[in-house]
């Protein structure tokens, strides 16, 4: 009787999150699994421009998701935020975590500088390659 093992199930967990599949059902013989993402699968939220508002980005460099998954902008609940903005940082500094099938991933930024906008909220779901943050200038 065939059967799936841990390693089937994590091969299906993460085709759900690089597909950004809702729900994936497989079926082998008598044996079906059934994964599904948890909570509603709505994209990122945008701010929306008017007809007479051009649509434009924060100053400087952003901080992009280096995967998908819930962004937290602090290390436990009870913690204070990484960063905040105005902030000034390091260049490969942690500003924020990514939950991605039950593992926490570091966000570091790329750049040295101040972060001018931080533009997704604490345990939002967020996309692979989103702006999570803005940083601008060289601190040295």
């Amino acid at each position: 009787m065939p059967s799936f093992d841990d390693e089937d199930v994590r091969w299906l967990l993460r085709t759900l999150e690089l597909e950004g599949l809702a729900e994936l059902e497989v079926a082998q013989g008598d044996a079906r699994v059934t994964v599904a993402a948890p909570g509603p699968r709505a994209p990122a939220p945008q701010a929306a421009a008017s007809a007479d508002e051009p649509n434009q980005d924060p100053e400087g460099t952003p901080v992009l998701a280096p995967m998908a998954g819930i962004f937290y902008r602090t290390p436990s609940p009870d913690a204070e935020p990484f960063v905040e903005e105005g902030d000034t940082i390091r260049r490969g500094e942690v500003v924020g975590l990514i939950e991605a099938m039950k593992l926490f991933n570091d966000v570091t930024s790329p750049v040295a500088g101040i972060i001018t906008a931080i533009v997704v909220d604490n345990q939002q779901r967020i996309a692979d390659g989103d702006p999570l943050m803005w940083v601008v200038g060289t601190v040295t």
